[in-house]
């Protein structure tokens, strides 16, 4: 079995075959990369959001987009904190919201998303009922079924 260690922060796949090990760089849809195993010793020591899952025949497919998603929901992550920080301007914010009401499109980035937003407490503050608000306002619905869904929890 083809062996792939996926990070969404980094972009990156290491993809561990019986006798080489590749490299798949997020948005590069060329051949995947020869690369050194060591490539893997780096993704495990930096990377906490590493996943490990069968990586499918060359050239990979499977695990290529499994890392599209897994960037999708890392980023997915990163504006939804965007959206609840009431520091960052309003504009900033609302522009998040919209971006970030396109890759809730993806049933597996909002599942993600919300599971990683359940593992922690959230901000502290009216960030959430601001997002909420800011999101209803900019029409985006997946936005504010998240942050709604988050709030009654």
């Amino acid at each position: 079995m083809n062996v792939a260690w996926i990070s969404g922060r980094s972009g990156r796949a290491v993809i561990e075959t019986a006798d080489e090990t590749f490299l798949l760089l997020d948005g590069d849809e060329g051949a995947p990369l020869s690369c050194s195993p060591r490539q893997l010793n780096v993704q495990r020591s930096t990377y906490a959001d590493l996943a490990r899952e069968d990586a499918g025949a060359f050239p990979f497919s499977r695990a290529r987009a499994s890392l599209a998603t897994a960037v999708a929901a890392d980023r997915a992550h990163l504006y939804t904190l965007g959206v609840m920080d009431i520091a960052l301007e309003d504009d900033l914010r609302g522009d998040l919201a919209a971006d970030l009401d396109l890759l809730l499109a993806d049933e597996r980035v909002l599942e993600r998303v919300l599971g990683v937003l359940h593992s922690a407490p959230l901000p502290a503050g009216d960030g959430l009922h601001f997002g909420i608000e800011l999101a209803m306002a900019r029409g985006a619905s997946r936005v504010v079924f998240m942050l709604a869904s988050l709030a009654s929890s």
